[in-house]
């Protein structure tokens, strides 16, 4: 379990940045032609829209896994700075348990929603609204490796 982890947060943080890059580039070409398509063509590409919709809401999902990675999310250092160092390490201890229990729920809980949005269809785009839904376990999934070795074998600050 020990190298099983940091193997998966390794390969965790390729598809992470794999699929931000491909994302983010395909975000940029269909906005551009949407906007193209509107004001020089006055043609309104509506499945341009919904479709940059959606991979949006899977870049956010992707780069919610790298930020918490690189430490970006905001901390409340001030907060914990008002701890005794012992009573600092066992609130941050709880902190990770919450936060890890907490994943594991939206997991279960987006698994559950896009399973049950597998029939309907995107209103404009041939495809089953299962998939937007996937964004949030599948960042999850991603984030959870990652969680798990930062609660169980990642040295604390502090010691």
């Amino acid at each position: 379990m020990r190298k099983l982890l940091p193997n998966l947060d390794l390969i965790s943080v390729k598809i992470a940045r794999g699929g931000l890059t491909i994302l983010v580039s395909f975000l940029v070409v269909f906005v551009f032609m949407g906007v193209i398509c509107r004001y020089v063509l006055e043609w309104t590409p509506f499945f341009l829209e919904e479709l940059s919709r959606y991979l949006l809401i899977w870049t956010g999902s992707l780069g919610a896994f790298l930020a918490i990675k690189s430490g970006s999310f905001p901390n409340v250092e001030v907060f914990m700075n008002w701890f005794e160092p012992k009573v600092k390490k066992e609130t941050e201890r709880l902190a990770k348990i919450i936060l890890t229990a907490f994943l594991l729920f939206l997991f279960l809980v987006g698994i559950i929603m896009a399973l049950k949005q597998r029939a309907q269809m995107a209103a404009t785009l041939p495809i089953s609204m299962m998939w937007p839904y996937l964004a949030l376990p599948f960042g999850i999934s991603l984030i959870l490796p990652y969680s798990f070795l930062n609660l169980f074998y990642l040295p604390q600050k502090g010691n």
